[in-house]
């Protein structure tokens, strides 16, 4: 159930959750999977949804393509509800709320960043939300050389 903050409305601690972050500068390279597979070490937050049942999801990454190749890497995150082993996903992975690289013979990343919108969260509960990748064709050329994801709440 979403409840809306309209003006004049009190807001109190648990309607408005902190945000949550990280980022990892460890690399990916030779991304082979053409199914949506985790990096290691995983990049991943934990985060309180908060009573409207809304937040922004950020991400970011460093990609590139060093092939000569029409391989493109799609970067983006999924969302469970509770742990992601055995929870339920809430938000699955789509390359719509993601991003790729925008070159191939790329040999240094190029990095970029996309913001999107996820509601029908369930007040209070806590979820996972973690930074997932696939390549289109399995050439094993492209490379991620940095990852970040934030997740904030939206009144």
């Amino acid at each position: 159930m979403t409840n809306n903050l309209s003006a004049g409305t009190r807001v109190r601690a648990r309607d408005f959750p902190r945000a949550e972050q990280t980022f990892l500068t460890a690399n990916v390279t030779n991304v082979s999977s053409t199914s949506y597979a985790v990096g290691s070490p995983e990049t991943a937050v934990w985060f309180t949804a908060p009573t409207s049942g809304r937040v922004a999801v950020s991400l970011g990454a460093g990609t590139g393509n060093n092939g000569a190749n029409a391989d493109r890497l799609l970067v983006t995150y999924e969302i469970f509800e509770g742990d992601p082993e055995d929870g339920i996903r809430h938000q699955a992975a789509e390359a719509k709320r993601g991003l790729s690289n925008p070159a191939t013979g790329a040999d240094t990343a190029q990095y970029h960043g996309h913001t999107t919108m996820v509601d029908g969260l369930t007040p209070g509960q806590r979820y996972y939300a973690r930074v997932v990748h696939r390549v289109t064709l399995g050439s094993a050329t492209a490379d991620i050389s940095h990852r970040h994801i934030a997740v904030w709440p939206i009144p």
